[in-house]
């Protein structure tokens, strides 16, 4: 099933079609229990998100991630390694990047592996060190100037 999770609009009016489930919106713990469960993780932004925290949280658990070439998803997801990248907007794209994680499993194990090891790369021990290191050289620069 595609499960979606997130706010929806009355004036949408939404067509579903069999095998889709529509959560609407939820409590962050019961999004990342479900997203745990996922085969891949779609992040469809039309818009330059700076920073996709959709995107590392799906990361963080091993999940692939789908998403739109823009933004601050650019630089999060690689492209075949942890994840698959389609031009914004491009609904036939997206629909073909669900299908082959769907449709390959080696592909989908493959990208998961990718997943955890770039989900590391936002963990807090990870990330903490290198804000620290760049306090430190603009200290030194501001002492040597």
């Amino acid at each position: 099933a595609l499960v979606l999770i997130g706010r929806t609009f009355p004036d949408e009016n939404l067509r579903v079609p069999p095998g889709v489930v529509i959560l609407g919106r939820r409590a962050h713990d019961e999004v990342l229990a479900t997203l745990g469960g996922a085969v891949c993780s779609v992040v469809p932004s039309v818009w330059e998100e700076p920073f996709g925290i959709v995107a590392i949280e799906a990361l963080a658990l091993g999940i692939p991630v789908i998403a739109s070439r823009i933004g601050g998803l650019a630089d999060i997801v690689e492209d075949g390694v942890s994840g698959l990248m389609v031009p914004p907007g491009d609904a036939p794209a997206l629909a073909a990047a669900m299908r082959r994680i769907v449709d390959d499993p080696a592909l989908a194990a493959r990208l998961a592996d990718g997943a955890r090891r770039r989900g590391s790369d936002y963990a807090a021990s990870q990330v903490i060190t290198r804000v620290e290191a760049a306090y430190a050289r603009a200290r030194d620069l501001a002492r040597a100037t």
